[in-house]
């Protein structure tokens, strides 16, 4: 137990009290009815903002009307004349428990969070009256004008830059949503066209733009497409692989210095993924006819640079209907810098 922290926490909690003028006893009390109520429904308002976060309720309104219910009644009832502080005690300490198991077992860093909130309600006012809380309580903390909440998706969404290159049909576009919907982030995806042909450096730059805002904006960028195929593809039929090779390579090194997760989605079966394309061509007249060269391609570049080789997606891995969802977590973890043991590029390997 970080017994220091808990104490950093607690004098957190008396410093906001007696900035707000909220006195402390000292010793063990029960407090007066209006704050009793105060205490409960705020709570139980803090327990329906994390239900509505989890469940699709479209009205969030039932929030604020339930939580009026559960005040009016309570403004019923009268005080216990025996009250076991003992009760109290134990029942708020049990809500601590549960609190900080739900935080650990949903991976979420309670000391920084905890930090981040209460750095945020320091920056609150005290209501001079109950007419100014939404609780109608006045001894209440509100928000000034100049209020501006805690920043709480640096600690629940990683920040970087990922990129998915690879053959078509290999199930980029798809992997790419869903890491977007997993970790909250923005998809770039990149086509082709003889009138782009004519500005690749500029469309790419475009794009490396708009991902350095969201990433420095604590967010996650996702490209669908960028250098490496753009070289592959205009080797292999487009005849012009030196067209803009230097651009390239300096968008490579940018990318590099970004610290970005490479990915090439390249199924370990090739002959598998080669039938599999031919029938959806059929479907797709504007794919390309043949995927055997550029397939060779990306096997090789994956290999091109052993101390920083891309990491390898297969959209099948038979036996395993999950994997999808565990590839995605293994690239959060590591976008996090938890050691995932994700594998090189290998061609066996996972």
């Amino acid at each position: 137990m970080n017994v220091e922290y808990t104490k950093v926490e607690i004098d957190m909690i008396r410093m906001m009290h007696r900035k707000f003028g909220i006195n402390y006893g000292g010793i063990p009390r029960p407090l007066e009815k209006d704050e009793y109520i105060f205490r409960c429904i705020a709570m139980q308002e803090e327990l329906l903002e994390y239900i509505h976060s989890i469940f699709n309720i479209e009205d969030k309104s039932t929030i604020k009307e339930t939580v009026d219910e559960i005040k009016a009644h309570l403004e019923t009832l009268e005080l216990r004349t025996n009250m076991d502080l003992s009760e109290q005690f134990d029942a708020l300490v049990d809500l601590s428990v549960f609190l900080r198991g739900a935080c650990e077992r949903q991976g979420f860093p309670y000391d920084e969070g905890w930090e981040e909130v209460m750095e945020a309600n320091m920056r609150k006012e005290l209501a001079t009256s109950a007419s100014q809380s939404k609780r109608g309580f006045k001894r209440d903390l509100i928000k000034p004008a100049d209020w501006f909440p805690p920043n709480m998706k640096q600690f629940t969404y990683p920040s970087g830059l990922i990129i998915l290159d690879g053959p078509d049909a290999t199930g980029k576009s798809y992997l790419a949503e869903k890491l977007a919907t997993r970790f909250n982030g923005t998809v770039f995806h990149h086509t082709w066209s003889k009138e782009i042909d004519e500005t690749i450096p500029s469309y790419f730059g475009t794009t490396l733009a708009r991902c350095i805002e969201v990433v420095e904006l604590g967010g996650l960028a996702i490209i669908d497409r960028l250098y490496l195929s753009e070289q592959i593809y205009s080797k292999v039929f487009r005849n012009n692989a030196e067209k803009w090779e230097q651009e390239m390579v300096n968008i490579s090194i940018m990318v590099k210095q970004m610290n970005a997760i490479e990915i090439i989605c390249l199924p370990y079966d090739k002959e598998r993924f080669l039938n599999f394309f031919n029938s959806m061509v059929k479907q797709r007249s504007e794919m390309y006819g043949s995927m055997s060269e550029v397939y060779d391609e990306y096997l090789t570049r994956g290999y091109e640079d052993p101390d920083d080789p891309f990491i390898r997606y297969d959209m099948w891995y038979d036996g395993d209907v999950d994997h999808i969802d565990k590839f995605v977590e293994r690239i959060g973890a590591k976008l996090w810098n938890v050691n995932t043991g994700i594998s090189n590029f290998e061609v066996n390997g996972s």
